[in-house]
């Protein structure tokens, strides 16, 4: 169970790097929706856009440092990990497809008796 540890450590990671390179596109998104703008009408429904923009842009960001972060704690072995990754975990099984299976596969490894020696949790 060490590789499968290792490997959720690195999907985590990866997953997190994703969540910023999407956030930063949104963000240039809302950027873009506010430089373009020309009218009245059109600037209140472009801030409105921006907003959201900004706002879904934040949530992956901050969804991208915490699985990163429990990517590199899953990886280094931390006993707190399998409980950050864990809630993170089931929230992923509802993005459809590539989280759904990265959390069926995170869970399924971090229930592993194997892995719950290998973080140093007791029985």
């Amino acid at each position: 169970m060490h590789t499968h540890a290792d490997l959720v450590g690195r999907l985590h990671i990866i997953a997190g790097a994703l969540a910023g390179l999407a956030a930063l596109a949104l963000a240039a998104l809302g950027v873009g929706a506010v430089s373009l703008a020309g009218g009245a009408e059109v600037r209140v429904a472009a801030s409105l856009a921006a907003g959201l923009f900004f706002g879904v842009a934040a949530f992956l960001l901050l969804w991208g440092a915490a699985s990163a972060g429990a990517g590199l704690a899953l990886r280094g072995y931390r006993p707190w990990a399998r409980l950050a990754a864990f809630p993170l975990s089931v929230l992923d099984l509802f993005m459809v497809p590539f989280g759904t299976a990265l959390g069926l596969y995170t869970i399924w490894v971090l229930i592993h008796p194997d892995t719950r020696r290998l973080f140093g949790v007791r029985e």
